[in-house]
Formats: structure tokens, sequence, C-alpha cells
């Protein structure tokens, strides 16, 4: 004899049917279908089966698995270091060429240093000796003054005196030294050591049979 299917419960039969039922119990899946209490949700009271989230169970709705891993880190950009050209000859020579331009500027700024300063003596030593030269011109008067009038004044029997020839001696004193001259001092002029320097930076250099 065939049964007559099973009418789904209405949610007060339902009620009703959890006061009765013992626990640990398993209610048919079948005649809850239509019910709008969902399988997979957890009820302890009715030890109905829960699924894992993200599982599917019967009658269970897909739902999307969200990923709650933290994203790994990205690696580190590379800085790529710039490769170093190798040192050819033409280098070298080049490299030598500066040095001496170089030194040459030092040599310049230098000696535009010491040309300042000894303009700044020469000015001193020259008006020092015109000072000199000037306290001779007044030595000359003032025995011109003094004593050559006496002396010119007396006889030539008193010229032969002592006195007169003491006179005479002094008057005989020359008055009219070489005085000494002023250093000449020219700047140094490093100009062709500068053109050859430049000229080997600015030649144009082999670069080997085939490549000329």
């Amino acid at each position: 004899m065939n049964e007559e299917p099973n009418e789904p419960l209405t949610p007060a039969q339902l009620e009703a049917a959890k006061e009765e039922i013992a626990p640990g119990a398993i209610i048919d899946p079948a005649k809850v279908a239509h019910t709008t209490h969902s399988l997979t949700e957890p009820d302890e009271e009715l030890n109905r089966p829960v699924y894992p989230y993200g599982e599917l169970g019967p009658g269970q709705p897909a739902k999307p698995v969200e990923n709650t891993a933290p994203l790994p880190a990205a690696p580190p950009a590379k800085i790529r270091k710039p490769r170093k050209r190798k040192e050819t000859k033409a280098d070298r020579l080049q490299a030598a060429a500066q040095a001496v331009l170089d030194a040459i500027a030092e040599a310049q700024t230098a000696g535009s240093a010491a040309m300042a300063a000894y303009e700044a003596a020469i000015d001193e030593l020259q008006g020092a000796l015109q000072t000199a030269q000037d306290a001779m011109e007044n030595l000359k008067s003032v025995r011109e003054d003094e004593y050559q009038g006496w002396y010119d004044n007396m006889s030539e029997s008193l010229q032969q005196t002592p006195t007169g020839q003491k006179l005479q001696e002094l008057l005989d004193i020359d008055l009219d030294p070489s005085w000494p001259e002023v250093p000449d001092f020219e700047e140094p002029d490093f100009g062709d050591a500068e053109s050859a320097a430049q000229s080997i930076l600015d030649a144009d250099y082999p670069l080997g049979f085939g490549k000329d």
C-alpha cells in the first residue's frame, strides 16, 4: 500500500515538534524544506547538521569564500647600479693632462696673491727709498750751507791749517751714492704649459686598427 507523501510542516507545527523531539534526534529535511527556517544555520535543540562556511550542504546556497589571509608583501625593487666603464689609455692620458691644468690654476692663484703682496711691498720700498734720497739731498744742502762757504772764504794759507784741512776732508765726502734698484718682478707666465696640456685634452685619440 502506497503511503501519502508527507505535507510540509507549518511554522506553528514546527515549533510544537521542537518541544516533543528529544535531543539528538534528526528531523527529516524533506518536511521542512519549504519552511522559512534554514537547514544550514546552527540549532542546538534540533541538532541540525551545520556545514562550514564556504562548503555546500544539501539545499545550501553557494556563498562566496572571502580570502582573509594577508597578501604577501611585494619584494623590494632592485636598484641597478650603473655599470662602470673600463678605464682606457686615453682616459689615463687625459687625467694626467687635467692634473697639469689643475696645478697651473693653483699656481696662478698663488702667483696672483704673491703679485698683490709684492706690489704692496714695492710701493712701501719705493716710498722708503724716496725718503732716503730726500734725506741725502737735505744733508748735501746743510753741508753746502754750513761748511762749503766757510772753506771757500778762507785764504790759501788758512786752508793749509788744521782747521782748513778738516774742512777739506769734510767737503770731500761723496754725498752722491748709487741707490739700489727696485727689483722688477713679473707675474709668472704659464701660457706654454697650459697650452700643451690643453692640446692633450683636445687631441683626436686613435681607437685602434680598423676603428679609426
